[in-house]
C-alpha cells in the first residue's frame, strides 16, 4: 500500500533538481570555449583541448557508466561495498591506459595517426591530455556518490554541486585569461578538472551517508551483489557507453563529405548544443525507474510523469524550431553567424520530436537496468548508432546538399529505432505486466 502513495509532486521534487543539474552542466563547455578563444593561438588551443578531451572521454567511458551501475546495484550494504571495490578497479585500469597514451609512443599513434592531429599540435594535445590523468580519481567519487545522492533522494544537492562546478570553472577561466599564466589547450583541461573536483566534493559529502544508511539487505529481496556479478552486469554498460562516445566524431566525419562541410558541421553542432540543453534531462529518466518503480502502480505513475515531461519538452523544442524565438536566440543571445544560424534552424526542426523518443527510450531502459538486463542495453545502443551511421552516409551519398539537416535526420531515425527496440524488449516481460508485485527478485 505504501508504494501506491507515490505522487507526481514527489516525482517532481526528485527529478526537477536533476533536470536543472543536467541543463546547467551543458553550459560548462561554453565556459571552456570562451577561455580558449582568448589564448594567444586560439585555434591550436581549441584543437589541442578538444582532441585531448575527446580521447580522455572515450578512455574514461567506464567511469561515466558508474552512475547507472551505482543506482542499479547499491541497494544493500554488501552490494555497496563491492560496488566501491569495482569502482576503484575501474579507476586503476583507466589511469594505466591513460598513462600508456600520455607517456609512450602510443600517444602519437592515437593523436596523430587516428585523430589526425598534426605533429606541430601534438605536444600541446599531449599536455592537455596529461592533465586529465587526475580526473579518474575525481570521477570515481563524482559518479558513485552521485548515485548515492540519488538513492537518498537528496537530488537538490546535485543541482548545487553542478552550480558550484560552473562557478569554479568560470573563476579559473577568468584567472587564466587575465593573467596569461598558462597558455594553450592545457588551460581548458585545468578548468574542466577543477570543475569536476568541486562537483565531486559535493557529491562525496552528500552521498557518503548512504554507506551507513543503506540497509543490510535489499528491502525488495535482491541477493547481495559480489564483485564478480557486478562486473558481469557492468561490462555491457561500459560497452554501451563506448559505442555512444563515437557518435559525435562519426557525425563530424560524415558531414565533412557534404556540399559545404564547414557550414554543415558548424550548423549541426550549433543546433545540437541548443537542443541538448533541453534534451539532456531525458538521459536521466532511468533514475526515476530505478528509485521509484516497485510495482505495476508505481510503473504506471512514473510512465505518465515521463509522458508529461516529453510533451512539455516537445512543445519547447517546437517553439525554438518553428517560431522566431529560435532565430532570435541564435542571432541575439548566442551571436551565431546568420548563415550558420539559418542552417542550424533547419536541423533543429528534426530535433523537435526527439524528446518523445529519448525520454521513453530511457524509461524502458531504466526497467531493463532494474531487471539486471544490461546486455539488452548494448542492443539498444548498437542499434541506435548503426541506424544513425546508415542513414547518415546514405543521405550524404544521395542528397549531400541537405547539409547539417542530414545530422538531424540521422539522429531522429536512430532514436526512433532505439525506443522501438527498447519497448519490445520490455513490453512482454512478466515484471512489467505484473500487478503490485516487486520488480526485482
Amino acid at each position: 500500500m505504501e508504494q501506491k502513495q507515490l505522487t507526481y509532486s514527489e516525482l517532481t521534487r526528485f527529478f526537477l533538481p536533476i533536470a536543472a543539474m543536467t541543463m546547467i552542466m551543458m553550459s560548462s563547455h561554453n565556459v571552456i570555449s570562451w577561455s580558449l578563444s582568448q589564448m594567444l593561438a586560439p585555434a591550436i588551443a581549441l584543437t589541442a583541448y578538444s582532441v585531448g578531451q575527446s580521447v580522455s572521454s572515450i578512455v574514461q567511458a567506464p567511469i561515466w557508466a558508474l552512475v547507472k551501475l551505482t543506482t542499479a546495484t547499491a541497494n544493500s550494504r554488501v552490494s555497496t561495498e563491492n560496488l566501491m571495490k569495482v569502482a576503484w578497479q575501474v579507476c586503476i585500469i583507466v589511469i594505466l591506459i591513460m598513462c600508456g597514451i600520455a607517456f609512450t609512443p602510443l600517444g602519437k599513434v592515437v593523436f596523430v595517426d587516428l585523430m589526425g592531429v598534426s605533429e606541430d599540435v601534438l605536444p600541446a594535445t599531449l599536455w592537455a591530455f596529461r592533465i586529465f590523468l587526475i580526473m579518474p580519481v575525481f570521477g570515481i567519487y563524482r559518479a558513485t556518490h552521485q548515485g548515492f545522492v540519488v538513492l537518498r533522494k537528496k537530488t537538490i544537492w546535485l543541482t548545487f554541486g553542478t552550480s558550484l562546478r560552473i562557478g569554479s570553472m568560470f573563476v579559473i577561466a577568468l584567472f587564466f585569461t587575465k593573467t596569461k599564466m598558462i597558455d594553450g589547450g592545457a588551460v581548458g583541461s585545468i578548468i574542466l578538472t577543477t570543475g569536476f573536483l568541486m562537483e565531486a566534493l559535493v557529491n562525496f559529502f552528500k552521498g557518503r551517508p548512504w554507506i551507513k544508511e543503506v540497509p543490510e539487505e535489499d528491502p525488495y529481496g535482491s541477493l547481495p551483489q559480489s564483485t564478480g556479478s557486478i562486473w558481469i552486469f557492468f561490462i555491457p554498460l561500459i560497452l554501451a557507453q563506448i559505442v555512444n562516445s563515437f557518435v559525435n566524431p562519426g557525425i563530424s566525419a560524415g558531414l565533412a563529405r557534404t556540399s559545404d562541410p564547414e557550414i554543415a558541421i558548424s550548423a549541426f553542432f550549433v543546433a545540437r548544443s541548443l537542443a541538448w540543453i533541453f534534451l539532456s534531462l531525458g538521459f536521466r529518466v532511468h533514475q526515476l525507474v530505478l528509485v521509484f518503480v516497485r510495482d505495476n502502480y508505481s510503473w504506471r505513475k512514473v510512465s505518465r510523469f515521463v509522458g508529461m515531461l516529453s510533451i512539455i519538452m516537445t512543445i519547447a523544442m517546437a517553439i525554438l524550431a518553428l517560431t522566431p524565438v529560435g532565430a532570435w536566440t541564435y542571432t541575439h543571445i548566442l551571436q551565431v553567424d546568420p548563415s550558420i544560424a539559418t542552417e542550424a534552424l533547419k536541423t533543429l526542426v528534426f530535433f523537435t520530436a526527439l524528446p518523445l523518443f529519448v525520454l521513453f527510450a530511457e524509461l524502458y531502459q531504466g526497467l531493463l537496468l532494474k531487471e539486471r538486463r544490461s546486455k539488452a542495453i548494448i542492443l539498444c545502443k548498437v542499434s541506435n548508432v548503426g541506424v544513425l551511421f546508415a542513414v547518415l552516409f546514405y543521405l550524404i551519398r544521395v542528397a549531400p546538399q541537405l547539409g547539417s539537416a542530414i545530422g538531424g535526420i540521422s539522429i531522429l531515425a536512430s532514436y526512433l529505432v532505439e525506443v522501438i527496440i527498447s519497448y519490445f524488449l520490455v513490453w512482454k516481460t512478466p515484471l512489467m505486466r505484473s500487478h503490485n508485485k516487486p520488480l526485482v527478485s
